[in-house]
């Protein structure tokens, strides 16, 4: 995994990579298809949940053919992500891999390895990977807890038909991030959340070989009684063009948040 921030102009969003320590390279190939969903620069997230059909599996193997697919949050400065992500690795595997992304030279806490205080790395694998099937139903929840300002992280898999097939049973569990974890030179303090941002990224050899991507029953509350950022939709988060379509936003106000709700959203093609 390296760190990109010489990419933040060009993609407007930040990457999870395959090897540490290396600056981004033409032979990196990095590719973008993302939507974003958000209000205002002081409007922050306090719920984003969504449901992703785990799609198809790919023949691409992730040794050099690198494809992520993955609901996350954003910060207003574009310095940070936390992210769900759908990781490939060999042929027709996906794996969940929770992420905190990206801050250079920064020490990490390494959250479900007891014996490891801190690393070196631009990147945060906060559990270790489990794996998904296509057809899977994955819901992935993220809530701020507004006195700690730490964030509860939750995901419940339903299994397909082909996770079934193979035995898996369904899965939930969660962790509680701490940015400030993430903040020991505090470039990052006191930063708040406030773009949902879907996305597939690829890499490398990487290819949109796995068919439609969906989502369903997707959540945004923000602190804003202002509901315009709803009602318009998601948007392209300043990356490559690509065919998509969405259920009408509904939104509704309670105690000054805005609850928007998308019943479904597709990424269709490049």
């Amino acid at each position: 995994m390296y760190f990109p921030f010489a990419l933040v102009v060009l993609f407007g969003m930040f990457s999870i990579v395959a090897e540490a320590g290396q600056q981004p390279s033409p032979s990196d190939n990095l590719r973008f298809y993302g939507l974003e969903l958000g209000a205002a620069m002081n409007a922050r997230i306090f719920r984003f949940q969504s449901t992703m059909i785990i799609p198809a599996g790919s023949p691409e193997s992730n040794t050099n053919a690198i494809q992520y697919l993955w609901p996350g949050m954003e910060a207003y400065q574009r310095n940070n992500v936390f992210q769900n992500v759908i990781a490939n690795g060999a042929p027709g595997e996906w794996y969940l891999e929770p992420y905190y992304c990206c801050k250079y030279d920064m020490p990490k806490r390494k959250l479900w390895d007891p014996n490891v205080d801190k690393i070196f790395s631009p990147v945060a694998m906060l559990v270790p990977g489990m794996k998904v099937y296509p057809g899977d139903s994955l819901t992935n929840t993220f809530t701020l807890n507004p006195l700690t300002m730490k964030w509860h992280n939750n995901w419940i898999n339903i299994p397909g038909p082909a996770g079934t097939a193979a035995g898996e049973a369904a899965f939930s569990g969660g962790l509680v991030f701490d940015p400030k974890d993430y903040d020991d030179d505090n470039t990052t303090a006191g930063e708040i959340y406030t773009s949902a941002i879907f996305a597939i990224e690829l890499q490398r050899a990487g290819q949109w070989d796995f068919g439609n991507l969906s989502w369903r029953d997707i959540i945004l509350e923000i602190d804003t009684k202002d509901t315009t950022w709803c009602t318009n939709g998601p948007h392209l988060n300043n990356e490559a063009p690509f065919k998509f379509n969405f259920s009408p936003p509904v939104a509704s106000v309670v105690d000054n948040v805005v609850r928007c709700y998308i019943a479904e959203m597709n990424f269709v093609s490049p």
